[in-house]
Protein backbone atom coordinates (compact mmCIF):
# COMPACT_ATOMS: atom_id res chain seq x y z
CA UNK A 1 0.00 0.00 0.00
CA UNK A 2 2.78 2.43 0.95
CA UNK A 3 4.59 1.67 -2.32
CA UNK A 4 1.70 3.01 -4.31
CA UNK A 5 0.89 6.09 -2.23
CA UNK A 6 2.89 8.42 -4.51
CA UNK A 7 1.11 7.03 -7.55
CA UNK A 8 -2.28 7.52 -5.90
CA UNK A 9 -1.32 11.04 -4.79
CA UNK A 10 -0.20 11.90 -8.35
CA UNK A 11 -3.51 10.62 -9.78
CA UNK A 12 -5.55 12.65 -7.29
CA UNK A 13 -3.61 15.84 -7.98
CA UNK A 14 -3.74 15.38 -11.76
CA UNK A 15 -7.50 14.79 -11.66
CA UNK A 16 -7.94 18.27 -10.17
CA UNK A 17 -6.15 19.96 -13.04
CA UNK A 18 -7.98 21.94 -15.69
CA UNK A 19 -8.49 20.53 -19.17
CA UNK A 20 -9.87 23.74 -20.62
CA UNK A 21 -6.74 24.43 -22.66
CA UNK A 22 -6.28 20.88 -23.93
CA UNK A 23 -6.97 20.35 -27.62
CA UNK A 24 -8.53 16.99 -28.43
CA UNK A 25 -8.83 17.54 -32.16
CA UNK A 26 -7.18 19.78 -34.67
CA UNK A 27 -9.09 21.83 -37.18
CA UNK A 28 -8.04 24.17 -39.95
CA UNK A 29 -11.31 26.07 -39.56
CA UNK A 30 -11.66 29.16 -37.41
CA UNK A 31 -13.27 28.87 -34.02
CA UNK A 32 -17.04 28.59 -34.04
CA UNK A 33 -19.07 31.05 -31.99
CA UNK A 34 -21.40 28.79 -30.02
CA UNK A 35 -23.52 31.68 -28.77
CA UNK A 36 -25.06 32.25 -32.22
CA UNK A 37 -27.19 29.75 -34.14
CA UNK A 38 -25.54 28.04 -37.08
CA UNK A 39 -26.40 29.32 -40.52
CA UNK A 40 -28.97 27.18 -42.29
CA UNK A 41 -27.67 25.35 -45.31
CA UNK A 42 -29.73 24.88 -48.44
CA UNK A 43 -31.75 21.69 -48.39
CA UNK A 44 -31.56 19.50 -51.46
CA UNK A 45 -34.92 17.89 -52.17
CA UNK A 46 -34.34 14.29 -53.19
CA UNK A 47 -37.88 12.97 -53.53
CA UNK A 48 -41.33 14.40 -54.02
CA UNK A 49 -43.82 13.66 -51.26
CA UNK A 50 -47.43 13.65 -52.37
CA UNK A 51 -50.43 13.67 -50.07
CA UNK A 52 -52.45 10.56 -50.92
CA UNK A 53 -55.36 10.98 -48.51
CA UNK A 54 -56.40 12.58 -45.24
CA UNK A 55 -59.03 11.66 -42.73
CA UNK A 56 -60.27 13.31 -39.57
CA UNK A 57 -60.80 11.25 -36.44
CA UNK A 58 -62.85 13.23 -33.94
CA UNK A 59 -62.55 12.56 -30.24
CA UNK A 60 -65.89 13.61 -28.79
CA UNK A 61 -64.73 14.01 -25.19
CA UNK A 62 -61.31 15.50 -26.05
CA UNK A 63 -59.46 13.36 -23.51
CA UNK A 64 -56.84 12.22 -25.96
CA UNK A 65 -55.86 9.81 -28.65
CA UNK A 66 -53.70 6.74 -28.58
CA UNK A 67 -51.02 5.92 -31.12
CA UNK A 68 -52.39 4.17 -34.20
CA UNK A 69 -51.55 0.56 -35.04
CA UNK A 70 -50.66 -0.64 -38.53
CA UNK A 71 -51.28 -4.16 -39.83
CA UNK A 72 -52.17 -5.85 -43.13
CA UNK A 73 -52.36 -2.57 -45.04
CA UNK A 74 -54.79 -1.05 -42.55
CA UNK A 75 -54.58 1.61 -39.85
CA UNK A 76 -56.38 1.18 -36.54
CA UNK A 77 -57.15 4.22 -34.35
CA UNK A 78 -58.72 4.43 -30.92
CA UNK A 79 -59.45 7.12 -28.36
CA UNK A 80 -60.07 7.06 -24.63
CA UNK A 81 -63.85 7.25 -25.05
CA UNK A 82 -63.77 3.79 -26.66
CA UNK A 83 -64.13 4.53 -30.35
CA UNK A 84 -62.02 2.19 -32.52
CA UNK A 85 -61.87 2.55 -36.29
CA UNK A 86 -60.19 0.69 -39.12
CA UNK A 87 -59.08 2.58 -42.22
CA UNK A 88 -57.90 0.94 -45.43
CA UNK A 89 -54.92 2.14 -47.48
CA UNK A 90 -57.12 4.64 -49.36
CA UNK A 91 -58.28 6.27 -46.10
CA UNK A 92 -61.82 4.88 -46.19
CA UNK A 93 -63.50 3.51 -43.07
CA UNK A 94 -63.60 -0.29 -43.02
CA UNK A 95 -65.40 -0.63 -39.68
CA UNK A 96 -66.02 1.13 -36.37
CA UNK A 97 -66.45 -0.36 -32.89
CA UNK A 98 -67.33 1.28 -29.59
CA UNK A 99 -65.97 -0.04 -26.29
CA UNK A 100 -66.31 2.18 -23.24
CA UNK A 101 -63.39 3.94 -21.54
CA UNK A 102 -60.20 2.59 -23.07
CA UNK A 103 -57.01 2.85 -21.05
CA UNK A 104 -54.43 1.61 -23.53
CA UNK A 105 -53.64 2.18 -27.15
CA UNK A 106 -54.48 -0.08 -30.02
CA UNK A 107 -52.33 -3.07 -30.91
CA UNK A 108 -52.85 -4.95 -34.16
CA UNK A 109 -51.34 -7.95 -35.87
CA UNK A 110 -51.93 -11.57 -36.85
CA UNK A 111 -55.59 -10.90 -37.69
CA UNK A 112 -56.60 -9.25 -34.43
CA UNK A 113 -56.89 -5.80 -32.84
CA UNK A 114 -56.44 -5.65 -29.06
CA UNK A 115 -57.37 -2.85 -26.64
CA UNK A 116 -57.86 -2.58 -22.87
CA UNK A 117 -60.42 -0.66 -20.84
CA UNK A 118 -60.10 1.08 -17.47
CA UNK A 119 -61.63 -1.90 -15.64
CA UNK A 120 -58.82 -4.27 -16.68
CA UNK A 121 -60.69 -5.93 -19.53
CA UNK A 122 -58.61 -6.99 -22.52
CA UNK A 123 -60.76 -6.95 -25.64
CA UNK A 124 -59.68 -8.79 -28.79
CA UNK A 125 -61.43 -7.83 -32.04
CA UNK A 126 -61.36 -9.35 -35.50
CA UNK A 127 -59.19 -7.21 -37.77
CA UNK A 128 -61.48 -7.74 -40.76
CA UNK A 129 -64.82 -6.66 -39.30
CA UNK A 130 -64.31 -5.35 -35.73
CA UNK A 131 -66.34 -8.12 -34.07
CA UNK A 132 -65.30 -9.00 -30.52
CA UNK A 133 -63.55 -12.38 -30.47
CA UNK A 134 -62.97 -12.60 -26.71
CA UNK A 135 -62.77 -10.51 -23.55
CA UNK A 136 -60.86 -11.32 -20.35
CA UNK A 137 -60.41 -9.36 -17.14
CA UNK A 138 -56.83 -9.19 -15.81
CA UNK A 139 -57.90 -7.48 -12.52
CA UNK A 140 -55.66 -4.42 -13.02
CA UNK A 141 -55.63 -1.50 -15.40
CA UNK A 142 -53.51 -1.84 -18.53
CA UNK A 143 -51.90 1.42 -19.62
CA UNK A 144 -49.61 0.26 -22.45
CA UNK A 145 -50.58 -1.30 -25.77
CA UNK A 146 -50.35 -5.07 -25.78
CA UNK A 147 -47.82 -7.07 -27.77
CA UNK A 148 -49.19 -9.59 -30.26
CA UNK A 149 -47.49 -12.65 -31.74
CA UNK A 150 -48.84 -15.54 -33.80
CA UNK A 151 -49.79 -17.42 -30.59
CA UNK A 152 -49.90 -14.90 -27.74
CA UNK A 153 -51.23 -11.56 -26.62
CA UNK A 154 -48.89 -10.20 -23.94
CA UNK A 155 -50.20 -7.63 -21.47
CA UNK A 156 -48.40 -5.51 -18.83
CA UNK A 157 -50.66 -4.38 -16.00
CA UNK A 158 -50.29 -1.34 -13.78
CA UNK A 159 -49.58 -3.71 -10.85
CA UNK A 160 -46.40 -4.91 -12.56
CA UNK A 161 -47.78 -8.22 -13.81
CA UNK A 162 -46.84 -9.53 -17.26
CA UNK A 163 -49.55 -11.81 -18.65
CA UNK A 164 -49.48 -14.12 -21.68
CA UNK A 165 -52.88 -14.91 -23.19
CA UNK A 166 -53.79 -17.32 -25.97
CA UNK A 167 -54.38 -15.11 -29.04
CA UNK A 168 -57.26 -17.26 -30.30
CA UNK A 169 -59.20 -17.92 -27.08
CA UNK A 170 -57.99 -15.34 -24.53
CA UNK A 171 -57.12 -18.15 -22.11
CA UNK A 172 -54.44 -17.34 -19.52
CA UNK A 173 -51.25 -19.20 -20.52
CA UNK A 174 -48.70 -17.69 -18.12
CA UNK A 175 -48.20 -14.84 -15.70
CA UNK A 176 -45.18 -13.19 -14.11
CA UNK A 177 -45.43 -10.67 -11.30
CA UNK A 178 -42.40 -8.47 -10.69
CA UNK A 179 -41.53 -6.82 -7.42
CA UNK A 180 -42.60 -3.18 -7.46
CA UNK A 181 -40.55 -1.02 -5.14
CA UNK A 182 -42.55 1.30 -2.92
CA UNK A 183 -40.78 4.45 -1.83
CA UNK A 184 -41.92 6.31 1.27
Amino acid sequence: MFKHRYLILALIISSCSSIANMQFWKSDEAEVDLTKPAELKEYKKEIDINLVWTNKFDNEDNTGFFKPAFSSGKIFFSDSSGKIVSLNNSGSYEWEANINNLSSGTAAGFGVVVVADVDGNIICLNQQNGDVIWTINVKNEVLAPTAISARYVVVKTSAGELIGLNKTTGELIWSYRSQILHYC
